[in-house]
């Protein structure tokens, strides 16, 4: 299955209003953010918060509650469809399990004296080998 990037364009987001207005305009259109409290991130295993900005992956099965076609005069139809998440599953991207296999394999490299302590070993290790 493809990902869809759902943000809007600048069209889209053209129709929220003045100049002022789009300095504060969603990027995404309502509807599209989950809030997850306490309770819920416990159920998904969720022990620690991530940081603001972290990309993680969803996974969903959702239940169509409602659907509906509207058409007035003058303007195209419109469709709409309301989605109830029931089952979920939420993780780590791919790029960030990669980062945390490099990380156990290889140690911190963010430049701190932890993971030069790992390399030093594991050079220390591979040079005392030969």
């Amino acid at each position: 299955m493809s990902l869809v990037n759902m943000k809007m364009s600048a069209e889209e987001r053209g129709e929220y209003g003045s100049d002022v207005a789009k300095m504060a305009e969603p990027a995404y259109p309502y509807g599209l953010c989950i809030d997850l409290d306490d309770g819920s991130m416990e159920k998904l295993g969720i022990t620690a918060l991530p940081k603001v900005g972290t990309e993680m992956m969803i996974t969903a099965k959702v239940v169509v509650k409602s659907v509906s076609s509207n058409q007035y005069e003058g303007s195209d139809a419109e469709s709409r469809m309301s989605l109830q998440i029931t089952d979920m599953d939420v993780g780590q991207t791919e790029n960030a399990q990669n980062d945390n296999r490099a990380t156990k394999l290889y140690g911190n490299t963010n430049g701190t004296t932890e993971g030069r302590a790992i390399n030093n070993l594991q050079s220390s290790m591979l040079t005392a080998s030969n």
